[in-house]
């Protein structure tokens, strides 16, 4: 299922039908392309994207797209939203190791809800 790119989401109409209307768990990754911490994080996303092909990544960067992050407005990035059902199951904020990542997505994509 995962490709192994995480696509960039830069419009309301993409997040919608991306994220919210999505049968399938989607994790989105809200990002500065202007942060150090955002970027040393982008490998260890791409990496737990490899692995964990139940999951479709996107990334949307707050910086060029305002009204797509107007919901995660709490200032620490990077984020991670992993969405199942159309709500957010698990938000992972700052630094976070790989993981940590995986094993709050397994835990998720484990649960029935």
């Amino acid at each position: 299922m995962a490709s192994g790119i995480i696509t960039d989401i830069s419009s309301d109409e993409e997040y919608k039908r991306k994220v919210q209307q999505s049968i399938e768990p989607v994790v989105v990754i809200y990002f500065s392309s202007l942060d150090d911490r955002c970027k040393a994080m982008e490998p260890v996303f791409e990496e737990v994207n490899n692995d964990i092909q139940a999951v479709k990544f996107y990334r949307i960067d707050v910086d060029k797209h305002i009204m797509l992050s107007r919901a995660y407005n709490d200032k620490i990035l990077p984020k991670a939203v992993l969405v199942k059902n159309g709500a957010d199951s698990l938000i992972l904020r700052g630094d976070v190791s790989h993981q940590e990542i995986r094993k709050g997505l397994q835990a998720i994509l484990d649960s029935s809800v």
